[in-house]
């Protein structure tokens, strides 16, 4: 919302102030505001980013982490001999927590981008139709850009993850120290 008031809004009406002839003082006045809105978002995210974040991913971690140890407890020891089952176990305890977080940070950032999206494309749509356009085709090709390099890079993840879980389960298996 910031953005678009700093962006989008605020440019518009300096502009305007300026056609206009309007004082300065209005000009300063909606700097200050706009600057004023801005340390509050910054503040807030830091907030965020150092107090609150780091709180609950430790929290959202430990839990996923009790979930797998409390299933690893029921299996037969006998699972743990299979290399793709040993793989896919290891695999899914150190991920998964990564990809949970990564889900929200996804989320968080489809907001952001369809929040954006809208306001700007009310604005547009008020002001410049062709403008519409384009931010719904840059929308569309910037979400299709991103699922696709999250897939590759899922799958590039998983190839490497299993063959360095093989390697260390035969390692490991042989007796030998990895460090």
């Amino acid at each position: 919302i910031s953005w678009f008031l700093e962006h989008v809004l605020g440019f518009q009406y300096i502009m305007e102030a300026i056609e206009k002839g309007k004082s300065f003082k209005v000009v300063i006045f909606w700097i200050a505001v706009i600057w004023l809105i801005t340390v509050i978002q910054h503040a807030a995210n830091a907030v965020y980013a150092q107090m609150i974040k780091p709180k609950y991913e430790v929290i959202l971690t430990t839990r996923i982490r009790e979930m797998f140890y409390q299933k690893a407890w029921t299996l037969d020891l006998g699972s743990y001999d299979d290399t793709k089952y040993y793989n896919e176990f290891i695999w899914s305890l150190e991920d998964a927590p990564k990809r949970v977080i990564q889900v929200v940070i996804s989320l968080q950032s489809l907001v952001k981008t369809t929040n954006a999206v809208l306001l700007s494309g009310a604005f547009f749509l008020t002001y410049d139709k062709l403008g519409l356009l384009f931010i719904g085709c840059s929308f569309i090709g910037n979400s299709l850009c991103q699922l696709y390099l999250n897939k590759k890079n899922f799958s590039y993840q998983r190839a490497v993850k299993t063959k360095e879980r093989e390697r260390n389960y035969k390692f490991q298996k042989n007796g030998c120290i990895l460090r």
